[in-house]
């Protein structure tokens, strides 16, 4: 866990309402998420109050360098700091990149955090660790912890048959697997993984994991194969009703007779 040391307003115990602020997978996505979340449905209930919350993630998994964006170290020496100039922010003190002015504007209304480091060795590896607050172990020992929107998954279920999880992008790559392990439940179980849509690497067009069909699957393959479904499903039928009709049958025969 990270505390994040911070000053602002503080409460009656003497303690900042931030200081009791901890990144434990992401941001407060941590292990208290459960509870967390399961007190705020308390309370709009006990409210009256039904309001629904949405949350988008980017996730930017080997993205551009801290100092080409967020971090540029204007007066590092010239081998350290990045090759854009920058600008100032709506913040004082803090500098982003001059091909960033629209979010330099609106720092007041995001929190840039410039401390966080890891000791894995890959993306994916560091993927999970934040994700799920835990140090990935190796692949078939130990426990898979859940990413944290499938502990949202777990928690708040499907909304008017709308999926609580959904991952827009492509899961693959040398470090595909891992991607996966970090997105994914581990041991809250498959049914809360994400729902994968979006394009996939060399395989164009917009796809739905699991619905839509295979490349060379056409409708009338689909349906050919629907009624394929259908005749096995019939002799399945039939075969059970007369199993069934064949042990009434001997049961009958083998009961004794009455004199």
């Amino acid at each position: 866990m990270i505390d994040l040391p911070t000053v602002s307003y503080r409460n009656c115990d003497g303690l900042s309402r931030r200081d009791h602020l901890r990144i434990g997978s992401l941001g407060l996505f941590g292990l208290s998420l459960p509870a967390a979340l399961r007190a705020a449905d308390e309370t709009r209930k006990a409210g009256g109050e039904e309001k629904k919350t949405s949350c988008i993630l980017l996730w930017l998994s080997g993205g551009i360098s801290q100092i080409d964006s967020f971090d540029p170290k204007p007066d590092a020496p010239v081998e350290i700091r990045g090759e854009f100039k920058t600008i100032p922010t709506t913040t004082p003190g803090i500098h982003f990149i001059e091909h960033l002015p629209r979010l330099a504007r609106l720092t007041k209304r995001f929190t840039l955090i410039r401390s966080m480091t890891h000791n894995q060795g890959t993306h994916g590896l560091a993927d999970q660790l934040v994700t799920s607050g835990y140090a990935p172990t190796p692949s078939g020992v130990g426990i898979r912890y859940p990413s944290q929107g499938s502990v949202v998954s777990w928690v708040t279920g499907y909304l008017n048959g709308v999926p609580p999880y959904v991952y827009v992008g492509d899961i693959s790559g040398p470090d595909g697997f891992r991607k996966r392990d970090a997105l994914n439940a581990g041991v809250l179980g498959a049914q809360y993984n994400p729902l994968e849509i979006g394009d996939k690497a060399n395989d164009p067009g917009f796809r739905v994991k699991d619905v839509t069909p295979p490349a060379g699957v056409d409708m009338e393959r689909m349906n050919s194969r629907r009624e394929m479904l259908r005749l096995l499903d019939r002799v399945s039928v039939a075969r059970t009703q007369t199993s069934r009709r064949s042990a009434r049958l001997t049961a009958t025969i083998r009961r004794p007779t009455l004199s």
